[in-house]
């Protein structure tokens, strides 16, 4: 799926031109806009792209259907949505990309967005999502932080009845709006392309405890290597949440060590994120193992960090881009004043990954096919 810009509707000059109207004032509350039927002449559009654009006007709250007479403004100030944006940190590709989609839809939609950048998951964290239903923000939107204190927030605000969306994690009670990667999908064509390769012992490095996505990944991984035949070994699969306390980047190099120094070592190794993988690759040269003639690496994400690393390090993209515009959608059908989103199911929504075959891999050495 494209991760380029975003395209925008056949009818969105139509409906900017009637923005264009109320801020400049020639659109007062209570003024005819026009008929359908007019609109669908005077622009040359269909009449169905003209019902969409009249529709997310309704939606935005800027413009009233008065059947049989026409279509008329209403006060626009009164129905500005302003939205939260929550994500763990700015200081990845994917929360900027997840800002990026939501901020191309707000801005169709005239929707004001406000970002808050969580530091660790503090108390003051969860305080500030807790504290949502009592601030200014008509709903937010969350990027997950797979950690205990932000699900028990998340409880909070499900119980409070504020509309939220979560992203890159499906909500354990259900019943929110959830948009994620297909991980499960990512992770399948991880091990797909190590089995094709001939690659028999597949090791697994993450936080498998800590986070579901990263179980899917697994679950992608191992279902790959069963459909092609192979046994998968459980001992492969090294936990990077196994002792409470330790530091992140000694956890990789310890277990990574861990994997190399058994009797039969894997000959690839997935690594459940790309700066996981980078670590584990520095671990490797100390250790004199060459990639991929002694060993492939694979991360997840698409991070820049893997154009640096030396073999370009093999990835799977998440289509971070698309999950925020999805997620803006979403959290907008939920406030819409029409109440378009009113009375559904809550979606969990699993968008396509991209399998980025790079250096990183190759067959195994001949001792090990």
């Amino acid at each position: 799926m494209s991760t380029g810009s975003v395209t925008s509707p056949v009818y969105q000059p139509l409906i900017e031109r009637i923005r264009k109207l109320m801020l400049d004032g020639k659109a007062v509350p209570g003024t005819l806009v026009g008929t359908e039927r007019a609109m669908t002449r005077e622009t040359g559009l269909s009449r169905k792209s003209v019902r969409l654009a009249v529709d997310q006007l309704i939606d935005d709250g800027l413009v009233e259907r008065r059947p049989g007479i026409g279509i008329f403004t209403r006060a626009a100030h009164t129905f500005t949505r302003q939205i939260q944006l929550v994500v763990p940190t700015l200081a990845v590709k994917q929360s900027i990309q997840l800002l990026c989609g939501a901020l191309a839809v707000a801005g169709q939609r005239g929707v004001q967005v406000q970002i808050y950048e969580m530091h660790g998951v503090s108390d003051a964290d969860m305080q500030f999502i807790r504290a949502l239903p009592t601030t200014a923000a008509d709903g937010a939107i969350i990027q997950s932080a797979h950690h205990e204190k932000l699900a028990d927030a998340l409880f909070h605000l499900k119980a409070a009845g504020y509309p939220f969306v979560l992203v890159d994690e499906e909500f354990a009670g259900g019943g929110i709006p959830c948009v994620l990667a297909d991980n499960y999908g990512g992770g399948y064509s991880v091990g797909k392309a190590l089995a094709a390769l001939g690659h028999r012992r597949i090791g697994f490095l993450g936080g498998v405890r800590a986070s579901d996505t990263v179980r899917a990944r697994l679950d992608g991984l191992r279902d790959a290597v069963l459909d092609a035949g192979r046994h998968f070994d459980r001992s492969l699969v090294a936990d990077i949440t196994g002792q409470p306390g330790e530091e992140f980047h000694h956890a990789i190099h310890r277990l990574t060590g861990e994997l190399m120094s058994a009797p039969n070592p894997p000959t690839a190794l997935f690594c459940s994120n790309d700066i996981e993988a980078a670590s584990a690759c520095r671990e490797l040269r100390r250790l004199g193992r060459r990639i991929p003639g002694d060993l492939s690496v694979v991360g997840f994400d698409d991070d820049p960090v893997c154009e640096f690393l030396d073999p370009v390090l093999s990835s799977v993209r998440q289509p971070t881009l698309e999950m925020g515009q999805t997620a803006m959608k979403l959290l907008l059908e939920l406030l819409a004043p029409k109440g378009a989103g009113k009375g559904k199911k809550a979606p969990v929504l699993h968008l396509p990954t991209v399998w980025l075959p790079r250096d990183s891999i190759a067959p195994p050495p001949p001792r090990s096919a």
